[in-house]
């Protein structure tokens, strides 16, 4: 059966759909208020309605959305079809195929459900990688750009704008042209792994400092490994600020 597609941009109810489907030079028939004249025109109608409810059912940040429906053979009916309903079989934002209840509401005052498909495709703005960025490479602007990409399948989040992401680092290497995600991206560490650092250990009233490289990377509060570059000996100390590791005495 042929995809039946359409693009809205605000959910319309059913009375609007027909006037969208007049301005378009489509024949109108109007459900609920006649008998339907010809079967591909209800059709058409109930496609541009189950569209927009499913655009309007959509939480998720967008720019535009595109919905593909693919709609089943209308129930035989022999009073004709007076109204329709749309439900959601999810209870989620609607996102790639998903599946859509339509109740019909037929003249006899009976109802006649169908199951029908369809294919959500959601579309933002995004940060890309215009270049490749190595793992624990600091982000900035001249290394990205904006780009408008499907996001239908990100599960995970994603960045519009620079400056969520400007002063952070790639916990992995990124490719040129990579959409930048939450999973791609962590803050930058008080203390980065091969990073020299100040050794500190408060011995009575006496503080001793030295001079260390960081084995690991560290956040305040965090017991690292250091390795102490006069004896070359491995010590456990904890994070105290931005390059400072102090150790037990």
């Amino acid at each position: 059966m042929p995809m039946m597609s359409c693009r809205v941009t605000r959910p319309l109810r059913w009375f609007e759909a027909v006037v969208f489907a007049s301005c378009l030079g489509m024949p109108v028939v109007c459900l609920g208020l006649g008998e339907a004249s010809h079967a591909a025109t209800v059709k058409q109608g109930i496609t541009q309605a189950a569209c927009a409810f499913l655009e309007g059912a959509v939480t998720a940040p967008h720019d535009s959305i595109a919905v593909a429906l693919d709609l089943p053979a209308l129930p035989e009916t022999g009073g004709g079809i007076t109204d329709y309903s749309f439900e959601l079989l999810s209870s989620k934002s609607p996102a790639g195929t998903v599946v859509l209840k339509i109740t019909f509401f037929l003249k006899d005052g009976s109802t006649q459900p169908v199951v029908a498909t369809a294919r959500v495709r959601i579309y933002d703005w995004v940060c890309v990688a215009a270049r490749r960025f190595d793992r624990h490479e600091s982000l900035s602007g001249d290394g990205l750009r904006i780009e408008r990409r499907e996001v239908t399948s990100l599960a995970d989040g994603y960045y519009s704008d620079f400056a969520r992401i400007t002063g952070k680092q790639t916990k992995r290497i990124i490719s040129v042209g990579s959409i930048l995600q939450a999973s791609d991206i962590q803050d930058v560490p008080l203390v980065a792994r091969g990073s020299g650092v100040v050794v500190s250990v408060v011995i009575g009233a006496v503080t001793v400092v030295s001079k260390g490289k960081a084995l690991e990377d560290g956040d305040l509060g965090q017991i690292i490994t250091v390795q102490h570059l006069a004896t070359g000996k491995r010590l456990f100390g904890t994070v105290a600020g931005r390059g400072l590791v102090v150790l037990e005495s």
